[in-house]
């Protein structure tokens, strides 16, 4: 029974990820055919919106660029 539970919690742990990785991609992808507005504001209130993280995430800034450099 031991070998049993080991095997079979260890194939729920990893549909559980891929689920949760699944829907944060879905969540990016199908967020980003919609409108995204540009907030300037920088508080905590902003900052957990798709918006914020398509702003600040995906798009590529010349500022990373220049400090790569």
């Amino acid at each position: 029974m031991r070998q049993n539970a080991v095997h079979f919690g260890a194939k729920y742990q990893v549909k559980c990820r891929k689920t949760h990785c699944a829907l944060m991609l879905n969540a990016v992808h199908f967020g980003a055919k919609r409108k995204a507005k540009c907030c300037k504001i920088e508080n905590d209130k902003h900052k957990n919106t798709l918006q914020w993280y398509k702003h600040n995430l995906l798009e590529p800034r010349k500022t990373w660029l220049e400090w790569a450099k």
